[in-house]
């Protein structure tokens, strides 16, 4: 029976893993083969791939939750209601003619601008 965690991992590796002749070119340590996938790898390259997953990961959250944050003090603390979501020029009303005169030509901004026009 194994007393300390470490020793533990140890004996794990050295069972599950295989030291193979060939290097590594970018870290110059020796490949190894793990052998329930029969894979060859370095052990450093596969941890930063490991790491940049979950950097990756980390990084996805984060901006989840920064939006999700943002959504919500725009709706709670801001004059942002649901009339404002779902306003567009397409719904926009135009009481009068000069208002009318407007809208048409803020559109036609937004259509140039949109095909290129900056």
């Amino acid at each position: 029976m194994v007393d300390n965690v470490f020793e533990e991992i140890a004996l794990s590796y050295r069972r599950n893993t295989e030291q193979q002749e060939e290097f590594c070119e970018k870290h110059n340590i020796p490949l190894i083969k793990i052998l329930r996938t029969e894979s060859v790898v370095c052990r450093m390259c596969e941890s930063e791939r490991i790491h940049e997953e979950n950097q990756e990961r980390v990084n996805e959250l984060a901006n989840a939750e920064n939006e999700r944050e943002r959504k919500y003090y725009l709706e709670k603390f801001s004059l942002y209601d649901e009339v404002l979501k779902n306003a567009t020029l397409d719904n926009f009303e135009t009481p009068t003619e000069k208002e009318a005169e407007k809208l048409t030509f803020a559109k036609r901004i937004c259509r140039e601008w949109s095909e290129g026009a900056r």
